[in-house]
């Protein structure tokens, strides 16, 4: 199993999945970093959630604490950096288009 995110546009018609962690993985550095940093977002994706376009500035906020934690904590080659990098660079592409429905989990 793993967390991604899933990006469905009002009309249906486009469909995009954005991997971020394996479950395994996102347990045991995301959630643990984003629940010391006691993050409200990060920690629902281990479970699966919705979200809109109103959400993408906090989760952008949340990403940016906890890849601020995570280099303090692990070297510049880990993975989750790499991830958080590609999921902000899609959230910020998301803010340009039009209603989009996101599910990340």
């Amino acid at each position: 199993m793993s967390v991604a995110l899933f990006i469905v546009e009002d009309d249906k018609s486009f469909g995009e999945t954005i991997p971020i962690a394996s479950q395994r993985y996102f347990t045991d550095v995301w959630l643990k970093v984003a629940e010391q940093l006691k993050l409200k977002l990060i920690p629902l994706f281990e479970c699966g959630a919705d979200f809109d376009q109103t959400d993408i500035p906090v989760i952008l906020d949340e990403l940016d604490s906890l890849q601020q934690a995570c280099q303090k904590r692990f070297d510049p080659s880990e993975h989750i950096f790499q991830r958080i990098g590609l999921l902000r660079e899609t959230l910020m592409e998301l803010k340009k288009r039009g209603e989009i429905h996101l599910f990340i989990g």
